[in-house]
């Protein structure tokens, strides 16, 4: 046997017992196994921004925890959270309470516990694992020690009851389930330097809730305003894919708010006089359909199903003008006189564009004073404004604050999957809201203050 073919087995050899040694480890080896991360939710903000910020109980490390990709997340709660992966932020950010450097990116499960004490330290699992041959070896995860967090369960913590809460702490207060005790009316916000007072409500849980979403105990009943229309399609697959329809997203706010005993008229392709006049003892105004600006006016186009009327920015104007060849009615949100008037959410496009603009529909708005307003600086897709509305709600039923609930609605559809190549509309960068600073607003504080 010659020196060459000594060499080839030898070298075969090797590489078999290299090959063998790779296979075993493959199908043996695991990521090494944690304890469960516990720690306490609280919030904590960056100017007009709220975050959710894990507090760890061990080592007292403030970790980010998106809210929106944690279904159920209730700060003010302990969480034990199992098998957590946890990344540098880059940047960091720097938050009003500190610096937080590392995030919350993964999980397995995750749970509300009652206190640090009772951290689980019996569920350690691996954080990841290795790929393996064969699968059959790998033994079964251990089932978990308690029950899991359902999807939606939010459970919003009320304010301290001692001081008002200032904007942008953003803890969200639980809406009423029944008796209602009403707190003495607040000075509403006459300019953007007036602060809005947040008043405490105080809440009898121990009656329910009507299968009509009916609350009880509450004397003066709060309106709100929804109005949705179905524009003239401007062709076949606008009719088809009910790009001009906005009447359902209306009737999305008129049933959350329902649950909270709010009167809200039925209002479905109106003009923008019959609207104004429901608005002028409404305490929440929402348009849902289109709006535009044009040399820094804003205004936003009402549809009666025969003619076109609108209601723009600012004090006062031309009562007619042409549009599309048709001559058609103007009104000015200077004009309404809305004093119970507290939130107003205007989802169209561009309704909140040069918010500096004393013709724009949100300062305008607020110069009557409204106490929040929530619209669009850019031209929005109906199907991202659909989302969004449906996500806003969702989140004002469930305790949080008006502005917070826009932005947390905003993110959502921010981070939603389209179609392949086309970018949601919608994100924090696109929506506008007035106050910038001062006080936010949600349900509980608006009931009390009829």
């Amino acid at each position: 046997m010659n020196s060459r073919s000594v060499s080839t087995r030898r070298i075969l050899t090797i590489f078999f017992i290299i090959f063998t040694f790779c296979l075993q480890f493959l199908s043996t080896t695991q990521a090494s196994a944690q304890q469960p991360l516990c720690g306490y939710l609280t919030w904590d903000t960056l100017g007009n921004y709220g975050y959710t910020i894990l507090i760890t109980c061990t080592t007292n490390e403030r970790l980010f925890w998106f809210a929106t990709s944690a279904p159920g997340l209730s700060p003010g709660n302990y969480y034990s959270i199992e098998d957590p992966v946890i990344q540098d932020l880059i940047p960091p950010l720097n938050l009003s309470g500190g610096t937080v450097s590392r995030q919350i990116t993964g999980w397995s499960n995750y749970q509300i516990i009652n206190s640090c004490a009772a951290c689980p330290s019996d569920q350690a699992q691996p954080t990841f694992l290795i790929w393996r041959y064969p699968t059959d070896t790998l033994p079964p995860p251990p089932p978990p020690t308690s029950t899991p967090i359902p999807y939606p369960t939010l459970t919003p913590i009320p304010p301290p009851t001692s001081t008002p809460i200032p904007y942008p702490t953003l803890t969200p207060i639980p809406p009423p389930s029944s008796t209602y005790t009403l707190i003495p009316t607040i000075s509403r916000a006459t300019s953007t330097t007036q602060s809005i007072s947040t008043p405490t409500p105080t809440i009898d849980k121990t009656s329910s809730k009507s299968k009509s979403g009916e609350v009880l105990g509450i004397s003066n009943d709060p309106k709100l305003v929804s109005v949705g229309f179905y524009y003239p399609p401007k062709n076949l697959m606008d009719k088809i894919l009910h790009i001009t329809d906005t009447r359902n997203d209306s009737d999305y706010a008129r049933d959350i708010l329902s649950k909270f005993n709010f009167k809200s008229p039925e209002l479905k392709n109106k003009s923008a006089s019959s609207v104004i006049k429901e608005i002028e003892n409404a305490t929440i105004f929402y348009f849902v359909g289109h709006g535009r600006q044009q040399d820094g006016v804003s205004f936003v186009k009402f549809w009666d199903g025969e003619n076109y009327s609108f209601l723009f920015g600012g004090k006062s104007g031309d009562k007619k003008f042409k549009y599309e060849e048709s001559e058609v009615s103007a009104f000015y949100v200077g004009q309404i006189n809305a004093p119970n008037l507290k939130l107003v959410v205007v989802n169209g496009c561009e309704t909140g564009k040069k918010i500096e603009s004393p013709t724009n529909l949100l300062s305008s708005f607020q110069k009557i004073g409204v106490d929040v307003v929530i619209g669009f600086n850019y031209e929005i897709h109906p199907w991202d404004s659909e989302l969004w509305g449906e996500e806003f709600w969702n989140n004002l039923e469930n305790g949080f604050g008006a502005i917070v609930s826009a932005q947390m609605a905003a993110d959502t559809v921010h981070k939603s999957i389209r179609f392949k190549n086309l970018k949601r509309t919608i994100s924090r960068d696109t929506l506008e809201f007035l106050p910038k600073s001062g006080n936010d607003i949600n349900i509980g504080q608006i009931i009390s203050d009829q």
